[in-house]
């Protein structure tokens, strides 16, 4: 089973100074800024998430915020010696005995932080992406 959730957050005023993509119209994208999270398992229809984007929030802060509306969004993490790390998003659980883990990607690059040092910025992917280790 693999899975992804992806974070984003777009802008009217940033959006106005590109060219839109995938030929939509300024109309079709939001007024204010706003976080998009997508959760996505492979036997299910990809589920999104909407919310008001906070200036300067940390990853983790958008996601509890997005958890606490009651949206039907959930996820855990586990702690360590460097920070939180992502043990489970909408129910599903990475098992570490398949060599499981949530890899965290910003704009589709790996991530230089954990979701508890990572801040957003307008415009920005944030993705949880189901991987394996060898």
């Amino acid at each position: 089973v693999g899975a992804l959730a992806i974070l984003t957050t777009k802008g009217f005023e940033e959006i106005q100074k590109t060219t839109p993509l995938n030929n939509q119209t300024l109309s079709s994208y939001p007024t204010n800024l706003e976080v998009r999270v997508v959760v996505n398992l492979k036997e299910e229809s990809p589920v999104e998430y909407l919310l008001s984007y906070l200036n300067d929030e940390k990853a983790i802060e958008t996601m509890k915020r997005l958890q606490q509306e009651g949206k039907n969004f959930s996820f855990e993490t586990a702690g360590s010696s460097i920070g939180e790390y992502l043990t489970k998003v909408n129910g599903y659980t990475a098992d570490v005995t398949k060599n499981e883990f949530w890899k965290v990607l910003i704009n589709g690059t790996d991530a230089d932080k954990g979701i508890s040092e990572l801040v957003l910025n307008t415009g920005d992917k944030l993705e949880f992406k189901i991987d394996t280790w060898q």
